[in-house]
């Protein structure tokens, strides 16, 4: 998402939207992903959706090491 319509309500309906295509594109099992653990914002809108936490690690990027954490969202279990 754009950075300048972060925060305004939009995420929910995006992660959505990406994530139904991604089931409609590739039928996968589940869909994972990483987030730095310093953005709770995100953290809670996956988990809102229904992205469980399974793994903690410290990735470097921008010139320093962060940790980050993968969460799994289980396909055949959504309901959202």
């Amino acid at each position: 998402m754009r950075p300048d319509l972060t925060g305004r309500g939009f995420g929910q309906e995006f992660v959505t939207f990406l994530v139904d295509y991604i089931i409609k594109t590739y039928h996968p099992e589940n869909i994972s992903l990483a987030v730095a653990t310093f953005n709770k914002r995100a953290i809670t809108l996956y988990e809102r959706i229904g992205f469980r936490l399974t793994e903690r690690f410290d990735q470097q990027t921008n010139g320093s090491v962060y940790p980050f954490i993968r969460m799994v969202l289980d396909v055949k279990n959504l309901s959202y």
